[in-house]
């Protein structure tokens, strides 16, 4: 079925049109996928992809539990590609997918500033490992004669323990924000 232009027509009702509809995605499909192997738009594993060609499909993300669309390039393996469309925010934590297929992810906390704090949870599980995280303390300037710092141990692909430190040895507790980064 050839393509249709301006379906539906606004006064149409989808019943009048449902059958133009089909017809239009079908000829899309035709377009985009002559010889029907490298657009998979719903699967659940990810598809084989033949030599010089790349694919888009989409599937539910192990880590996030959410549809993502997909890009692989040739790999003659049932590998998953690059999710082009993860990201995450929520109450200032969130996640995103590189093209890479690094993750970045950020997030805030509190820590002690004496010894190590409560290991925290990143927002999503590093599928592989967790490669770096780096922070900042929170809060404006004082004309204090001390400093406050955060380092990062990182525990696993799921956790990183913050430690917070104060330069005059007075025990309390500081404010950070991070950023990791992983695959």
């Amino acid at each position: 079925m050839a393509y249709k232009n301006n379906i539906p027509q606004p006064s149409n009702q989808i019943s009048d049109s449902q059958a133009d509809l089909l017809g239009n995605f079908a000829a899309i499909g035709t377009i985009l996928n002559p010889d029907g192997k490298y657009v998979n738009l719903a699967t659940t594993s990810a598809p084989l992809i033949a030599a010089g060609n790349i694919g888009l499909y989409s599937k539910v993300n192990g880590g996030s539990s959410l549809n993502e669309l997909y890009f692989k390039r040739d790999s003659g393996s049932g590998v998953d590609g690059v999710p082009i469309t993860a990201k995450k925010i929520t109450a200032g934590e969130g996640w995103a997918y590189l093209p890479s297929g690094m993750i970045i992810q950020w997030g805030a906390g509190s820590a002690p500033y004496a010894g190590p704090g409560t290991p925290k949870n990143f927002p999503m599980a590093f599928p592989t490992a967790c490669l770096s995280i780096v922070g900042s303390v929170r809060g404006g300037i004082s004309s204090n004669t001390y400093s406050k710092n955060v380092n990062f141990a990182v525990n696993d692909r799921t956790k990183f323990t913050p430690v917070g430190t104060r330069s005059d040895g007075v025990l309390g507790s500081l404010t950070y924000n991070y950023m990791a980064i992983g695959y």
